[in-house]
């Protein structure tokens, strides 16, 4: 892949858990942009950290961790990346007050952001999550931690859409995660500005 335009992007990625973001951040990070996993970031921590039983409970349980963590732990990633490379970020903001940080950080560093909610139906979501389950072991998510996440994530969204749109409606767009990898990937690759000729 070749990039098209070399005007340094930020493509954030929002979306409910097993919605397919994964798929274009890894695509992404293939051509070049530096990608930032969110739940990863925050498992790093947590294995250095094992002492900071709290947060890991927040994390087992399915909770949200508590945006001071988060933001600390995104910043201090960001803050050790050339705001002249392209960046991906996957899963954050997921409250109001994430994206009420984010939105003055990227315009800060200099960024040129762009948002992409994934639309899915929670039953297609579920789907996802029982084929991930069966390829993907994770502590973190068997069924009644899932479903958890998955209502954090509808009770916060719209306060994150709210932010969003009132800060940067022109940004957004909304990405139709029903349909298959190759599709979205051609979408978002169309927003990011990335060629997608060869791979």
């Amino acid at each position: 892949m070749t990039r098209v335009n070399q005007k340094p992007k930020a493509i954030i990625l929002i979306g409910p858990p097993c919605c397919g973001k994964g798929n274009p951040r890894i695509q992404l990070e293939k051509a070049g942009f530096v990608a930032i996993e969110n739940s990863q970031l925050i498992r790093d921590y947590l294995t250095t950290h094992k002492s900071d039983t709290d947060h890991q409970g927040q994390m087992t349980s399915g909770t949200l961790v508590d945006d001071s963590l988060v933001i600390e732990l995104l910043k201090e990633f960001l803050d050790g990346v050339d705001s002249k490379r392209d960046i991906v970020i996957d899963g954050f903001p997921r409250t109001a007050a994430q994206a009420e940080w984010l939105v003055e950080y990227l315009d800060m560093r200099g960024w040129d952001a762009r948002y992409l909610v994934f639309e899915l139906p929670d039953s297609e979501c579920w789907q996802r999550h029982y084929g991930r389950k069966n390829e993907i072991k994770r502590i973190d998510d068997p069924d009644k931690i899932y479903a958890h996440r998955l209502e954090q994530y509808h009770q916060n969204i719209f306060k994150v859409l709210w932010v969003l749109k009132r800060t940067s409606r022109n940004s957004i767009r909304e990405v139709n995660a029903k349909v298959s990898m190759e599709s979205v990937w051609s979408f978002v690759s169309l927003i990011a500005g990335v060629d997608m000729v060869s791979k």
